[in-house]
């Protein structure tokens, strides 16, 4: 068993680089998270740090597709009755024939590189690579929410002033409130759907909120993602 109150994730990048950007949580308080967070990202650890859970059907990843984890929905059956089939069913529906398929393009190429932007941050941030399929298929829906609505609202809002195009730059600084919403969105729905999110988790840093799915010290780099975003 390992010392109580250690950060496994401290020798990674990032923390090592900039520890005031990635405080964690101490004490007993990390003990109680570590464990969830060594199952996502470092799955080799987690005999030292063991997750103790009581839940058999518990949701696990099951391989890879490419460099995307894909995992076990436990409470899924294919029954017209279950409500993670309909829901499923439905958003699939949803963008099969709901969305253009230039709409179906731009979010599958949206998609993809974020994964591939998520999949380098938690190789820098935890040491090892990891994005999941479950939020590839959510940001397929969520994508002309996160882009379209969103900056369609400040561009028809926001006027130039004295010279300077207000509209995207208000949008680009105001990009975390936009990033944080998905994550609580997509976040309890994953919760909701898999039994625990299996596609991110922030339990372990001491300003994440909403049940790990979002954290404010990730801001600065949800503005460089709105600024990229706009471009």
């Amino acid at each position: 068993m390992t010392a109580p109150s250690e950060d496994p994730f401290r020798e990674a990048p990032l923390p090592k680089l900039a520890p005031a950007l990635f405080r964690k949580r101490t004490g007993k308080d990390l003990d109680l998270v570590v464990p969830s967070v060594v199952e996502m990202y470092r799955p080799e650890w987690c005999t030292k740090y063991p997750l103790r859970t009581d839940d058999p059907h518990r949701a696990r990843k099951l391989g890879n597709i490419g460099h995307i984890s894909y995992h076990s929905i436990p409470k899924l059956q294919l029954k017209p009755s279950n409500p993670r089939a309909i829901a499923l069913f439905g958003l699939a529906l949803l963008w099969l024939f709901a969305y253009p398929t230039p709409l179906k393009l731009r979010t599958l190429m949206c998609a993809s590189g974020y994964s591939l932007v998520e999949s380098t941050f938690t190789l820098l941030e935890r040491g090892r690579n990891y994005t999941s399929l479950a939020q590839f298929c959510c940001n397929l829906i969520y994508i002309p929410i996160l882009l379209d609505l969103y900056f369609g609202f400040f561009l028809n809002s926001f006027s130039n002033f004295s010279g300077v195009p207000w509209g995207p730059v208000v949008a680009i600084l105001a990009f975390p409130l936009n990033v944080w919403l998905l994550e609580v969105v997509q976040g309890y729905f994953i919760i909701w759907l898999y039994g625990h999110n299996v596609a991110w988790n922030y339990l372990d840093y001491d300003d994440s909120y909403f049940h790990g799915a979002a954290r404010l010290g990730h801001a600065p780099c949800w503005v460089g993602l709105g600024a990229i975003c706009w471009l």
